[in-house]
């Protein structure tokens, strides 16, 4: 019989396909009016719309990290389930306390949750972290072109920069933060004893190299989606 254990690591095998997450990024892409509709019709740019001291900057990169966070998430459903499913895998939107996505094998009834984060930042955050949040991550980083002008047709390039991850087992007191009565937010920190881990974690985009003897915490390096000639 298989275990529950083996389908998990099959599971994951199939996960780390890239073009399940270059799909995804340029599905989002091509749904940019969904979030930003009026900017779309009128053609401006989130400069445009947002200039520099209309706004705080880390609020208005908050502001679209948010927007998008929700576009990424239906996006991912749809890549790993045109993926997946052949192998007997469905996969459904959860958001609950445990996680975000939930895949399913059919034949056995195996459930695994996953979490998903999104950040335009330099590190991922979430809430409190509780004890009931499952442990297995997919990790999307990416950056825009908020300089670009925003149509209803086309927004092709509108995304600059990507990664991607698939992150098992993750370790809760990675998870920087307490909760007090302004804030309740934490910031993920990976220490640099698990580069390994974190390295082998990247299906898009790469591990930062550890070049000081000092340094506590691991950090990625996006890749530059111009290169990615068949997204355009």
């Amino acid at each position: 019989m298989t275990t529950k254990k083996q389908i998990k690591k099959f599971m994951v095998e199939k996960m780390r396909n890239e073009n399940i997450f270059l799909n995804t990024v340029k599905n989002v892409e091509s749904k940019i009016w969904q979030r930003f509709g009026d900017l779309c019709e009128d053609n401006l740019s989130i400069n445009e719309n947002w200039p520099d001291g209309s706004i705080d900057k880390s609020q208005k990169t908050g502001m679209i990290t948010v927007q998008l966070s929700d576009l990424f998430e239906k996006q991912l459903v749809v890549c790993l389930n045109n993926e997946l499913e052949q192998y007997g895998f469905i996969v459904e939107r959860k958001a609950d306390s445990k996680g975000d996505l939930t895949i399913t094998h059919i034949e056995t009834g195996f459930s695994f949750t996953w979490e998903l984060k999104t950040t335009q930042g330099d590190h991922f955050q979430g809430a409190t972290h509780s004890a009931n949040k499952c442990n297995d991550y997919i990790l999307l980083r990416f950056g825009v072109d908020s300089d670009k002008k925003l149509t209803m047709d086309d927004n092709t390039g509108f995304f600059t920069q990507y990664s991607a991850q698939v992150f098992l087992d993750m370790d809760n007191f990675w998870w920087f933060g307490k909760e007090s009565k302004n804030n309740s937010r934490t910031t993920l920190k990976v220490p640099v004893s698990e580069n390994t881990k974190w390295e082998e974690s990247f299906v898009v985009g790469s591990a930062k190299p550890i070049t000081r003897s000092n340094t506590k915490y691991c950090s990625g390096i996006m890749e530059l989606l111009m290169s990615r000639t068949w997204l355009q």
